[in-house]
């Protein structure tokens, strides 16, 4: 099969075509948030063309169908594996990033601030950001995940309600992010810390996908 259907969940087409995620992200397509929109709706939100997300998925479905490619399937994770995966990867990146972001925004604030006062907003957007994600990452690794472990149902049902709503309020200080940005475009006037900031908030916008879609679409989605 090399057609992709555009009537699946967004969520569960990169469940089973992980590699599906990069396209996606490519074309600043959001499959996190809103993960049990269509495919046909969600890339109705981007700034590509419908024909050009289509036609880069089936591409990419086609290879993945012809190669072989592959990647260990986020749902064959049982919950441990899954947790330990989140914790592990996500939750160590935001720790360590969030502080080097705050400190190299504050950096170009004293340096281009002047010129560039849009730097005021990215600042301020990522230290609400880490405020949000802060006493997220803590909320999960000190209640949600042990009350997982030992399968405590009712209680997870109800802390799942809270942190997919302090999902969508990261994602939309996210989407602010990538306007302010202008999708992450440097001015022309940009230095080398500039470049390295940039960069790490467009890797942070793609670890905070996966990130989510691991926990909305996967793990939360076992408490339905």
């Amino acid at each position: 099969m090399d057609r992709i259907d555009l009537k699946m969940t967004i969520g569960d087409s990169v469940i089973q075509y992980p590699a599906l995620s990069g396209v996606y992200m490519n074309y600043g397509v959001d499959y996190c948030c809103g993960g049990d929109r269509s495919i046909e709706v969600a890339i109705s939100d981007s700034k590509a063309k419908r024909e050009d997300i289509v036609g880069a998925l089936e591409a990419k479905l086609a290879s993945i169908v012809e190669t072989g490619e592959s990647t260990v399937k986020l749902n064959e994770l049982n919950n441990n594996q899954l947790i330990d995966n989140i914790i592990n990867k996500h939750h160590a990146y935001l720790r360590k990033n969030l502080p080097e972001l705050g400190i190299n925004l504050f950096k170009l604030i004293e340096v281009h601030g002047g010129n560039h006062t849009e730097l005021f907003e990215i600042h301020h957007l990522v230290g609400l950001l880490r405020i949000e994600l802060e006493q997220h990452l803590v909320k999960e690794e000190k209640q949600l995940f042990p009350l997982i472990r030992v399968n405590s149902v009712e209680r997870v049902r109800e802390l799942i309600n809270e942190l997919e709503n302090e999902h969508d309020a990261a994602g939309d200080i996210l989407k602010k992010l990538t306007v302010v940005t202008d999708h992450f475009s440097l001015p022309e006037d940009a230095c080398t810390t500039y470049a390295i900031t940039y960069k790490m908030l467009q890797e942070l916008q793609t670890d905070m996908y996966e990130h989510v879609h691991k926990e909305n679409s996967v793990l939360f989605k076992r408490f339905e």
